[in-house]
């Protein structure tokens, strides 16, 4: 089965327009901008932060 990435190209959010998502993102910069909108920490514990972040990091890096 081929890799999410060979079918849809670099993982980025909301299109093109955001950044990519090679995992590497920094909690308490996440927690400033999120806190209050769709990723409250009820919602996205610390624990599951590190995990989508470490699965993140699998992916392949994007070229360009």
């Amino acid at each position: 089965m081929p890799h999410l990435s060979e079918l849809h190209g670099a993982a980025t959010a909301q299109g093109m327009r955001g950044p990519s998502l090679a995992g590497g993102a920094d909690l308490a910069r996440f927690r400033r901008k999120h806190t209050h909108g769709l990723f409250p920490p009820k919602v996205v514990t610390d624990r599951d932060f590190a995990a989508i972040d470490a699965w993140l990091r699998t992916l392949p890096a994007e070229a360009g």
